[in-house]
């Protein structure tokens, strides 16, 4: 029973640590992601000056 115990403890503490590298790399791709966004927002924006320009310059 005591070996049972310290196996389930033991797996715990495993799991809790994974779940912990799990939070750190969410916490990554979420600054990732937020970056590409923020560049896709700088595209967008370029790509309509881009096309005003084209616009008033018929």
């Amino acid at each position: 029973m005591e070996q049972f115990v310290k196996a389930t403890l033991d797996n715990t503490a495993k799991i809790g640590n994974e779940i912990e590298i799990l939070k750190s790399e969410v916490k990554k791709m979420k600054a990732d992601i937020n970056t590409i966004l923020d560049n896709q927002k700088i595209i967008n924006e370029n790509i309509l000056k881009v096309l005003n320009h084209l616009k008033y310059n018929q």
